[in-house]
Order: C-alpha cells, then structure tokens, then sequence
C-alpha cells in the first residue's frame, strides 16, 4: 500500500514538473484545479436522491424483516412462559423448532438483503461517479484547465479547490432532470 502510494505521489510529481516545465517554455501560467472527490460524492443531490430511492425500493423487504423478528419476539415469549402454562413436551419442542427456523430464515433473508442493497448502492454510485467523472472533463475543458487533481491529495490550497464549483454544477443539472 506504502510503496502504490509513493508511486502515485512520484507520477504526480513528475506530471507536474513536465507540466511547469511546459507552461513555463511557452510562458503560459498553470491552471491547475482540486477536487475533494468524498465531499462531492456525499454533497451531491444526485446521491441523496438516489439514496432515497433504493431506501423506497428495498422498503418491503425491511418491513418483512421486521414482521419476522415481531413473530420470533412472540415465539421466544410462549417459550419463556411455558412453565406457567399447560403447554405439553410436543408443544414446547415445535415452539423451539419454529424459533430456530425463524431464525435461520431471518439471518438469511437479512444476509440477502444486505447484500441486494449493497449491490445496488455500489450501482448507484458508479453512476454518480460517472456523471462527476464527465463533468469534470467538461468543466476542465471549458475553463482550460491544465491539471485537476482529486483527493487524496497532501495539501491542496482554497485558490484551486474547484469542489464548490463542482457541487453548484451538480444542483444546476439536478434541478433541470
């Protein structure tokens, strides 16, 4: 991990030495942006709402969930109150076989909703990144950008953080979908 991260940091280095290197021969300045990537994923209204829509679609299933540990809830009470009650040795042994179902098929149903969410969460977020990914080369475009760099990065000053541009840019084109 230690060794990726030096090599990331000496490619960034060289890239930019080239860079100064070549503004400075053709006595240009260097426009070079920076992006806090964390924040204009977790700030953009695009993944709040899309957030808010697989909370909606998976809904059901967490009602479901909560349906069954209601139902285990009353089971492992008639258990703990078998002793008050009249309830037979065949009685008691389906109760305990029931509640081990209920919580199979609960561990189960949950693991598989877990993991259905999971997959549609990263789903959702590769689209986000995708549509951040491309207004970024279109926003570098416009404004002649010679380099945008993201976090993580060792320091970055308030003169090139780009990221409240990025985050205006991403409610404008919220707004007009």
């Amino acid at each position: 991990m230690k060794g990726k991260m030096l090599i990331r940091i000496g490619t960034l280095f060289a890239l930019l030495a080239v860079l100064t290197l070549t503004a400075y021969a053709q006595d240009l300045p260097l426009k070079i942006g920076y992006i806090d990537a964390n924040r204009v994923v977790s700030e953009a209204p695009q993944g709040s709402q899309a957030l808010k829509e697989l909370q909606e679609e998976f809904a059901v299933r967490e009602e479901q969930l909560r349906s069954m540990q209601i139902e285990m809830i009353d089971v492992q009470d008639k258990l703990e109150k078998a002793e008050e009650s009249d309830l037979s040795r065949s009685e008691v042994r389906n109760l305990e076989t029931n509640l081990r179902r209920l919580q199979r098929d609960l561990d189960r149903r949950s693991e598989e909703l877990n993991e259905d969410f999971n997959y549609r969460r990263n789903q959702e977020l590769e689209q986000l990144q995708t549509k951040i990914s491309d207004l970024i080369l279109q926003m570098a475009s416009e404004q002649q950008f010679d380099l945008i760099v993201q976090s993580p990065v060792v320091w970055a000053s308030e003169r090139i953080d780009i990221t409240d541009e990025v985050l205006e840019e991403l409610q404008r084109m919220f707004q007009s979908e």
